[in-house]
């Protein structure tokens, strides 16, 4: 449109807005445009530079569209100005009224490119209308209005074929947006089919999910009620004078079993909250697998009721994996092979369980659990993993909450891990993990190793102890299991009374400290005592099984974390390898 840079466009329009769109528009052909704010202003731009066409509004101040095209029609030097009035298709008066005044033509608000430049190029190459030399004027019937025109028969055709023009183009332009409306509206149905299946399908899942919730939790009062039964029934015949000790050795058994059961079902309700806020954080840090293994094995035979079922536990751990480096949340990873070995134990009436361990090549390690159980269907493998699902619905004599296989494969891919199942039913099941690894060149050494009871009094020798503890059967937990070693303790009933001791007598060689306590809590009082002394060892009991997961132990100022309720060995073993290393 390089022919247009020599045609001048003048704008008349108060607009603003109109005008600096009809403006883009034209430049957009490549024409030279002008603007003027209302018909005087544009009257002294017409004299002055001369333009090619005149487009202009009809209602604008000091002098409106029409008189301006009286005046450019009356006004010798300017009557050959071709002139064009900007108007709607509903303001017919408008358009007769631009007839009578002169206007050759007119323009459809809002303005359309293509429709424009057809008009204009028209308008620009037409023959001069025939000046009107009688006074005849034609009868026009419009919308039922009456119009007397003054006008040559040219200018009236002119003006019909831009009509019957600008008809067609918006004809054309309501087809389009019929094609566009349609399209529009089949995306939207396809939406909103997607979306209402989508929806059908969350609703399918929500509804399932509160049936096995709903069972889960019917199941709970039976979990709860079972071994709670047990403990308090077989704690009142403790009590009796006079009870052998047989009976003593048995009944105490029974209790120790009942509340451990409690306590692995809290877990599960602690990860079943876990599964439901999908708040599973872990802390990675780099362990040689070795060492989390064989402790793992230690706590597993001290603590699991499973290792007198009668199964054969195979342990199958290469020796050449000294030297093998994983980067684990290591009490994610203990969690997660405590709910394998004992799901292995859990579903396998006999023949054996089996912990394995294996490197491929030199950056893979896979640790499998591998049992001669029950089995699962095929097609319920990937259903173990689904929250409260359980595969059989009618086991009932296998006891557990479902959410055990969920936890574990979250956890292991939050470490950048998997976890895969083989099994065939009646025959077994294989679960495995597989994790990245790396060598550690340099030498292993244990870290861990067994002490005997005289050892123990010998390190414990002379020790003192301060015991931060509010509640009284935990301190005297911690009384008996540390008196027999010989360690002298000192109780404190807050975090705020622990501080006074310690600012008061500095001797203490470890500081027991628990977390939640009142008047001053274990984080506050152990920040205060670490600004005071950065050598004295201090250990955090808590209740909450994930603790590592809520504190930093460095940015506290903890030596070393122990999860509640507090086991003999595990303390003992804490405590030891505190001892070993200040």
């Amino acid at each position: 449109m390089s022919e247009n840079n020599n045609v001048h466009i003048l704008i008349a329009e108060d607009s603003r807005t109109q005008a600096v769109r009809l403006q883009m528009i034209l430049e957009s052909g490549g024409f030279r445009v002008s603007h003027a704010l209302n018909g005087k202003i544009a009257w002294d731009m017409i004299r002055k530079e001369k333009p090619d066409l005149l487009i202009t509004d009809v209602m604008m101040p000091d002098m409106d569209g029409l008189e301006l095209c009286r005046k450019v029609k009356a006004t010798p030097e300017t009557a050959d100005l071709k002139t064009m009035i900007l108007t709607s298709l509903t303001e017919l008066d408008d358009i007769i009224n631009g007839l009578e005044s002169g206007a050759d033509n007119y323009l459809i608000k809002p303005p359309e490119g293509g429709l424009i430049f057809d008009q204009i190029d028209r308008i620009l190459n037409e023959n001069p209308t025939p000046a009107v030399t009688d006074n005849k004027r034609w009868n026009v019937k419009l919308r039922g209005k009456d119009f007397k025109l003054q006008a040559s028969p040219e200018k009236l055709l002119e003006f019909m074929a831009s009509t019957y023009e600008t008809a067609l183009w918006q004809k054309k332009v309501l087809a389009q947006t019929r094609d566009e409306l349609k399209s529009f509206n089949d995306r939207l149905e396809y939406i909103v089919e997607e979306r209402t299946r989508e929806l059908i399908k969350e609703k399918q899942r929500a509804e399932e999910s509160d049936r096995l919730k709903t069972a889960f939790l019917q199941n709970i009062s039976h979990e709860v009620r079972t071994p709670l039964n047990a403990v308090v029934g077989f704690s009142n015949f403790l009590r009796e004078p006079g009870l052998e000790h047989e009976k003593i050795v048995e009944y105490s058994d029974l209790v120790h079993k009942s509340a451990y059961s409690l306590l692995e079902l809290i877990n599960d309700v602690v990860d079943l909250s876990m599964i439901e806020t999908g708040d599973i954080n872990t802390q990675i840090s780099t362990y040689k697998i070795s060492e989390v293994i064989n402790n793992f094995i230690t706590n597993f035979y001290e603590n699991s009721l499973e290792i007198d079922s009668g199964l054969n536990f195979k342990i199958n751990i290469p020796s050449n994996i000294e030297h093998i480096k994983v980067d684990i949340d290591k009490c994610g990873f203990n969690k997660v092979l405590n709910n394998l070995v004992r799901n292995a134990f859990k579903f396998t009436e006999k023949g054996s369980v089996e912990l394995g361990l294996s490197v491929v090549g030199e950056n893979q390690l896979t640790i499998y659990v591998r049992d001669t159980g029950i089995g699962i269907p095929e097609n319920k493998i990937d259903e173990v993993f689904t929250p409260f699902h359980k595969v059989d619905q009618n086991l009932k004599k296998y006891r557990g909450t479902g959410v055990g296989l969920t936890i574990s494969k979250r956890l292991i891919e939050a470490m950048n891990g998997e976890i895969r199942i083989q099994s065939e039913l009646g025959v077994g099941t294989t679960v495995s993990i597989n994790l990245p690894c790396s060598i550690d060149s340099k030498s292993y050494q244990d870290t861990n190793p067994e002490w005997t009871q005289e050892e123990i009094k010998e390190i414990f020798s002379d020790s003192a102890v301060l015991v931060v503890e509010d509640d009284l059967t935990n301190h005297s937990l911690i009384e008996v299991i540390l008196g027999k070693y010989g360690v002298k303790i000192t109780r404190a009933y807050n975090g705020a009374e622990a501080v006074d001791i310690f600012k008061a007598q500095r001797n203490f060689q470890l500081i027991l400290m628990d977390l939640q306590m009142p008047v001053m809590d274990g984080v506050e009082a152990t920040k205060i005592i670490r600004s005071m002394d950065n050598e004295t060892p201090i250990i955090a009991l808590s209740a909450y099984a994930h603790m590592q997961n809520l504190y930093d132990e460095d940015e506290i100022g903890f030596t070393k974390m122990i999860s509640k309720p507090i086991r003999p060995k595990s303390l003992v073993r804490a405590l030891v390898d505190v001892y070993c290393k200040v």
